[in-house]
């Protein structure tokens, strides 16, 4: 558990909540660390660790500027810049809100109390035509003629592949289909000449 390398900071790295920090490694950026902290009495290590509460908007990127001893010059800063000004931009802000809220009112009213006028058929013309899909009957029955001739086209192909094994797995195995082959009578029977097979056919049919 790390306390927080700030002056007057109580905060511990395992107890509260904000967020740590370790000092930056580039040497410059590390030494206007240290120039901010204003700790003559001790100097950071590699362990040295400080909390979120002493950056702006807890960005580490701003570096610790927000200490104890700065409190009252920093509200005081912020309550001079923040005066009339804000308080007037605020008041600006407020009346631009106000002023498109009643506009948006105002242009919603109007738009209930005008009556909505429908266009006449001799100005629509075919409009009407392009946009209802089912204004022709004719159109969902050429869409599902043409799907369903395609349907009809790959089921036949597939039929007839079909019908194409199922006549080549009908045809019976006889010894007339390897004649003369001895390549295939050595696939099929594992005797190396169609010699030597009629020979020992011969043999055993005796």
């Amino acid at each position: 558990m790390v306390m927080c390398f700030a002056p007057d900071c109580k905060h511990y790295s395992e107890r509260d909540r904000c967020r740590f920090f370790v000092f930056p490694s580039d040497e410059v950026e590390r030494k206007r660390w240290i120039a901010l902290l204003r700790r003559e009495d001790e100097q950071p290590s590699r362990y040295s660790l400080v909390c979120s509460c002493h950056f702006i908007d807890k960005d580490r990127n701003n570096g610790p500027t927000l200490f104890e001893h700065n409190k009252t010059k920093r509200f005081s800063d912020l309550s001079s810049a923040s005066g009339p000004k804000a308080e007037k931009s605020n008041i600006q802000i407020l009346e631009d809100e106000l002023s498109m809220r009643s506009t948006s009112h105002a242009s919603s009213h109007l738009h209930a109390k005008l009556p909505i006028s429908p266009i006449p058929c001799w100005e629509r013309g075919n409009e009407e035509e392009e946009d209802d899909p089912s204004y022709s009957e004719d159109t969902p029955a050429i869409n599902f003629s043409a799907t369903t001739e395609a349907e009809n086209y790959f089921l036949k192909e597939e039929n007839e592949k079909l019908s194409e094994k199922l006549e080549k797995l009908s045809i019976s195995f006889s010894y007339a289909h390897i004649q003369g082959n001895d390549a295939h009578i050595l696939l099929y029977t594992g005797i190396p000449t169609e010699e030597i097979f009629m020979n020992l056919f011969n043999l055993m049919d005796s």
